[in-house]
């Protein structure tokens, strides 16, 4: 192979030869190569053989790899691609860096579609392009393909085993199978290579907190924040973990500094209006969750929570009206419909109670775990009152449709599974009027059997 020529060997060799394009091309990666004070002049050689030549491959391909490295990546990509078309046999790694960032652009305008296809590009110029699997982990986690997601994360690990970021992202994948021990280690991973990184800390404080291991939930919450004091969403889940360990005041005292930092973290006003609530200070609550409402105005659970503290206070009739509110936002939410019957029985109308009640069950089959979250429930003990209502109610002699049928609904608050069953197959034969109902509980207790 021979030797590079000079710059003045070049400019001699154009002097001689003005129309030459492979002269014009080779200057041009003269320039190229000697970085971005002279990257003006090889893009004036590129563009010279392309005037010359509209079939210059390899002034295209030059010309690209100089877009590359001032950032214009939509400008190297379309000289990319018409030098490939021209010859195919070109390739150089540094074209990959401008898919990739393609990818991140379409990444960041949300057209998911388009990103994968760049990220797909950028991994075929550069099978080794760590960054590049991350991001197209992270775009098939959020479309719900996590085994796929899993498999980009895991190729970025085999090539780079010291990716804190790439851990990172598995352990987010993780951590939505609701595989918490996994994603804790691959967050721990990602923190014992980074130990700045605050979003680990942040992530597997959310994990710890998912396994009700609040206190080390705490412990990484304020790890993150001692690396980024204006960490506003760290504050908030500290304050979401105290108030779950029923220490409001200090739930109180960390979301006040997470609205403080952002006036606009909706969670933050609903976490405390739940703090508040909790404390018996309903008006207190029930501010808090108005701004949450006006921040995000399609929000069930602030909806859902605005009615238990307006339950709190005695506003019954306002209660039922945010739970109805909720209801319409989400019909498929239970924890409204159970509120709200509560709210019915209190009120006298065991219709509507039963009515609320039965669409809670029904939607929400994990009732004897669900149901006791105390994040949700209107009061304590409010599934016995909803279990006496039921027996109140299904009292008469008659034995019909309805009476099997609210019976087996008492059956399932009480969890007696077989009882419920069989009352709901009595209710079928007696009548038509509670059909797709029972078909939805039975096919519920099918899948808990």
């Amino acid at each position: 192979m021979s030797e590079r020529r000079s710059r003045r060997e070049l400019d001699k060799a154009i002097r001689r030869e003005p129309r030459d394009t492979a002269l014009r091309v080779e200057r041009g990666d003269y320039y190229r190569e000697r970085g971005k004070l002279h990257y003006a002049s090889a893009l004036r050689d590129y563009g010279d053989a392309i005037r010359l030549d509209p079939d210059c491959a390899e002034a295209y391909f030059g010309r690209g790899l100089v877009y590359v490295r001032e950032g214009r990546f939509s400008d190297a990509i379309r000289d990319y691609e018409r030098a490939t078309r021209l010859n195919s046999t070109l390739t150089h790694l540094d074209y990959a860096e401008a898919f990739y960032n393609k990818g991140n652009f379409h990444g960041s305008m949300r057209e998911y579609d388009h990103a994968k296809k760049n990220y797909d590009k950028a991994i075929d110029i550069n099978s080794e392009y760590i960054d590049a699997y991350s991001a197209r982990g992270t775009l098939h986690g959020m479309k719900g393909e996590d085994n796929r997601a899993l498999e980009d994360y895991n190729k970025a690990i085999d090539i780079n085993p010291e990716h804190a970021t790439a851990y990172l992202g598995r352990g987010s994948v993780y951590e939505v199978k609701f595989e918490y021990d996994s994603a804790i280690r691959d967050y721990s991973k990602a923190i014992n290579i980074d130990p700045n990184f605050a979003l680990a800390y942040y992530n597997r404080g959310i994990a710890y907190g998912s396994k009700n291991q609040y206190d080390r939930a705490i412990l990484d919450f304020a790890n993150a924040i001692e690396i980024n004091p204006n960490y506003a969403e760290s504050y908030n889940s500290m304050g979401l973990s105290y108030y779950r360990k029923g220490e409001y005041d200090l739930a109180i005292r960390n979301l006040d500094e997470a609205i403080k930092i952002d006036p606009c973290l909706t969670l933050a006003y609903n976490n405390r209006g739940c703090a508040y609530k909790d404390k018996g200070e309903y008006d207190c609550a029930i501010a808090d969750y108005d701004k949450a409402i006006s921040l995000t105005p399609d929000f069930t659970e602030a909806y859902n929570n605005r009615g238990l503290a307006y339950y709190g206070n005695g506003n019954y009739n306002q209660a039922i009206e945010n739970y109805a509110k909720a209801i319409s936002i989400n019909p498929n939410h239970a924890y409204p419909y159970l509120n709200r019957g509560i709210t019915y029985a209190i009120l006298g109308d065991p219709d509507r109670t039963i009515g609320d009640l039965d669409d809670a069950v029904r939607l929400c089959p994990n009732y004897e775990a669900d149901f006791i979250d105390r994040k949700f429930i209107a009061m304590d003990d409010s599934i016995e009152l909803a279990i006496e209502l039921l027996k109140s109610v299904v009292n008469s002699p008659r034995k019909s449709e309805s009476d099997y049928y609210y019976t087996g609904v008492r059956s399932l608050f009480l969890n007696d599974l077989l009882s419920a069953e069989m009352c709901f197959m009595k209710a079928r034969k007696l009548g038509d009027e509670f059909t797709a109902k029972i078909e939805q509980h039975l096919e519920n207790l099918k899948n808990r059997k």
